[in-house]
């Protein structure tokens, strides 16, 4: 698929799953106050995954402008699997963690400054706990040396060093991501600022 059309058929598909959710989640209606929706599924040409959480959308005004944000972000890191791993890396050549993370964030037109992954964990304000398996939550590992951003409850998209940037599962390699987590850092929407896409 050409780059040009990817972000509108991103939209397009999270619109539909924001749709069906509201449908067949627990029998709560899109006016309700949320929802999550769980399935098995392969996640377009990912491999078959856990059960995957959705962002909940509200009700407010902030809902379409949610799901455009979330839609660039996750174009953007789909069209960056697979390249290599670079030190201090902040373009298609290759990647570190938080040049990865600066970029896509970029890329979806949300300014993120470039910081390493102790000066983002320092900067960024703590996530909520129903932020924690969130769509584009930071998460972060011992020695705040690495930082990758959440896809759900189970795995999270980051710069691995030794496969470059990739989808890992928390419980890769007897649980080597999951028992490494010390915390998560959320970019606030109200710190989000929209650059003008042409």
């Amino acid at each position: 698929m050409r780059r040009a059309y990817r972000p509108a058929f991103h939209m397009l598909t999270l619109i539909l799953l924001v749709t069906i959710g509201s449908i067949f989640a627990n029998g709560q209606a899109l006016s309700g106050s949320g929802y999550r929706f769980s399935a098995q599924a392969n996640d377009f040409n990912m491999t078959s995954s856990p059960e995957m959480e959705f962002v909940p959308v509200s009700r407010t005004s902030n809902s379409s402008r949610k799901i455009h944000l979330n839609s660039m972000l996750y174009g953007a890191i789909q069209d960056r699997i697979g390249i290599p791993y670079r030190a201090n890396g902040t373009d298609d050549r290759g990647y570190d963690c938080s040049g990865f993370v600066w970029r896509v964030y970029q890329e979806a037109g949300i300014d993120l400054k470039r910081n390493s992954a102790k000066s983002l964990w320092e900067k960024l304000p703590e996530a909520a706990e129903n932020e924690e398996t969130q769509f584009g939550t930071l998460v972060f590992f011992e020695g705040l040396g690495h930082v990758g951003i959440v896809r759900d409850g189970f795995s999270f998209y980051h710069a691995s060093s030794s496969q470059g940037v990739i989808r890992s599962f928390y419980s890769d390699y007897s649980n080597y991501w999951g028992k490494r987590i010390i915390g998560y850092r959320r970019v606030p929407l109200t710190a989000r600022k929209i650059r003008p896409r042409y």
